[in-house]
């Protein structure tokens, strides 16, 4: 599982395809009252191949204010990680309060395909 510490910023995903991928971040805000949501979409694309949002593949922890940060959780399961195949994707993790969208985290993520089945 990998770890960030975020205040918008850019971080290049490569994954292997049929893997469960596991990423926790914290953000330095209370998402007490946020939508919080990660897309993967293929570059040009109006839709997103792979939505998730909280209680869907995001987890989201009580604001720690001696910390003054939120944990954020993302998974991508095994079945999702195949329905994506082999494709260089853009993603990224938004938030929205009161009708304010911030972009904490943002990039590729680059599948590579299955070996052992």
């Amino acid at each position: 599982m990998l770890f960030r510490s975020v205040s918008q910023s850019r971080y290049d995903i490569k994954h292997y395809e049929g893997d469960t991928y596991d990423l926790t971040i914290k953000i330095p805000i209370d998402l007490t009252l946020a939508t919080v949501k990660f897309e993967i979409k293929v570059p040009g694309a109006a839709a997103a191949t792979l939505e998730l949002t909280e209680g869907s593949g995001i987890g989201v922890d009580a604001y720690d204010a001696i910390a003054g940060t939120t944990t954020v959780y993302i998974q991508i399961t095994s079945g999702q990680s195949n329905t994506l195949g082999t494709t260089v994707y853009f993603y990224d993790l938004e938030t929205t309060i009161s009708g304010q969208v911030i972009t904490w985290l943002s990039g590729i993520f680059a599948q590579t395909a299955q070996v052992t089945e």
